[in-house]
């Protein structure tokens, strides 16, 4: 049983991504009654095992404003370690292979790692993920994309760029680009506005290099394409 398979981990670890918070802080931001996020992970309380297993970090005590208790700051490192376990679950279990293949294009983990934690208020600001899920039970029951709509903004954004400037193409051909914001499976989940706000915030700035290979990227799209014309093909 990992950690991460409780809701609240969840629910506590992404509030406290963007600034260190207290409990009741994160407990008003999702609108939570009484103790809720304080209930028992393996051992003990879920926040003192997040502590104890390095997924948050304690910051001291804060009592001002009417604000009083321990403030906690998300760590970052663990975050490849999940994704992976994430998407070879899916190729091994439910066969959707494509998660997986994504992530591999990944080739420099700590460097994608460091582009997170320098743009921490830009993914991770409460009100941009209460615009991806809008309440605490959408976020609980997908969980998984605090940190995979972070990854597939940086991935569409790197095609932006390899579309506009290796292959010269002009703004009335990147639309395509966004077809994976606006058509979108996951209707309970507002990724396009998230999106917006995300890129908006970048820019068109470059995603560092050496984090994607960007020809592993680009063939992986090619090859996926292909296998949607070939079927289409009479």
């Amino acid at each position: 049983m990992r950690l991460w398979n409780y809701d609240k981990f969840w629910v506590i670890w992404c509030s406290c991504v963007d600034k260190p918070r207290t409990i009741k802080e994160i407990q008003r931001i999702w609108d939570y009654k009484g103790n809720a996020l304080y209930q028992k992970g393996m051992r003990k309380p879920i926040r003192k095992e997040m502590l104890d297993d390095g997924f948050i970090e304690d910051k001291g005590k804060i009592k001002e404003r009417g604000v009083s208790g321990n403030l906690i700051y998300a760590k970052l490192d663990w975050v490849p370690k999940f994704l992976y376990e994430f998407f070879l679950d899916l190729k091994l279990k439910y066969n959707n292979v494509l998660p997986s293949q994504l992530f591999d294009c990944i080739v420099n983990k700590k460097r994608f790692i460091k582009f997170l934690d320098e743009n921490r208020d830009t993914f991770f600001f409460p009100d941009r993920l209460k615009v991806l899920f809008s309440d605490k039970d959408t976020l609980k029951n997908h969980c998984e994309m605090c940190l995979v709509a972070p990854m597939l903004v940086m991935l569409n954004l790197l095609m932006l760029r390899v579309l506009e400037k290796q292959l010269k193409l002009k703004k009335e051909m990147l639309f395509i680009v966004t077809q994976s914001m606006v058509f979108n499976p996951a209707v309970k989940l507002n990724f396009f506005d998230y999106s917006r706000l995300v890129m908006k915030d970048l820019k068109m700035k470059s995603i560092p290099g050496g984090i994607f290979d960007e020809k592993k990227v680009f063939v992986l799209w090619m090859k996926s394409a292909q296998k949607i014309y070939s079927d289409l093909v009479v």
